[in-house]
């Protein structure tokens, strides 16, 4: 939930797309395909200095669990 743009007033479009006929199913973008970035689309929840904190120790604490796994 915290990883999620949308508490900051952006909106990522294209994390997914839909494979062609006749599959049709929807698959995560994982750059088959070009995704947009639209800044300010809407009121944020929190600032962007807030969240770029939290994005820092969620990074932090992944390293740390990595380490430990070892």
């Amino acid at each position: 939930m915290l990883g999620n743009e949308k508490y900051i007033g952006q909106v990522l479009l294209g994390k997914t797309y839909t494979g062609d006929f006749p599959n049709n199913k929807q698959f995560m973008n994982d750059g088959e395909h070009e995704q947009f970035l639209m800044k300010d689309a809407h009121e944020p929840i929190m600032d962007s200095e807030k969240f770029e904190q939290v994005q820092e120790e969620m990074k932090r604490r992944r390293i740390l669990k990595l380490l430990t796994e070892q």
